[in-house]
């Protein structure tokens, strides 16, 4: 099932589905979980070569408009693979907003070695969509999780592309289990 809820003005995709989203977390936790790579961190933009350090700020800029300002830079790693894998460099910004509940949701952007982009950062569009820069206070999130019979406890916020929009994530309760899923 899937249900788009219009609220407080903003946009949030919810609802209860049967697969399961791995978490949009730290540049480290993401490569542990998938990849086998050597990296090299880069704990500043500035250390960055400029190219990429460009085109990543550029892209971002384009793609998020009045809301750009909101993101902070969290980490950038250059990523060689053990397999045929082309390296790349993955770029992660940041946002927080205290009043709806979201503690710190990461974006990246993934580069080639000379600065082109291999994939878009995943956030909405703001620029084109500012009503997607609002989001619902985590209450009324958890209130709409438990009527649609979600454990309110496991929200998990991830970008769905689908509906470009940010998206709570629950595990859906089932007598005697609880199946992973998404809204």
């Amino acid at each position: 099932m899937r249900v788009v809820v219009v609220a407080l003005a903003c946009v949030l995709a919810m609802g209860c589905v049967r697969s399961h989203m791995p978490p949009r977390s730290s540049l480290g936790l993401q490569a542990e979980m998938a990849f086998h790579f050597k990296a090299v961190a880069f704990d500043s933009l500035d250390a960055l070569p400029a190219r990429v350090r460009e085109t990543s700020l550029d892209a971002l800029r384009e793609r998020t408009g009045d809301f750009f300002p909101r993101l902070m830079f969290s980490g950038a790693q250059y990523r060689t693979y053990e397999d045929d894998t082309a390296p790349e460099y993955v770029v992660e910004f940041q946002f927080t907003d205290a009043a709806a509940g979201i503690e710190a949701f990461h974006a990246q952007i993934r580069l080639s070695a000379d600065g082109s982009i291999l994939a878009p950062f995943g956030l909405p569009d703001f620029r084109r969509s500012p009503d997607k820069m609002h989001f619902a206070a985590m209450p009324d999130v958890e209130a709409r999780a438990r009527r649609e019979g979600c454990d309110p406890g496991s929200a998990l916020l991830v970008y769905d592309a689908r509906s470009d929009a940010i998206a709570w994530n629950f595990d859906e309760r089932t007598r005697g289990s609880a199946r992973s899923g998404s809204w």
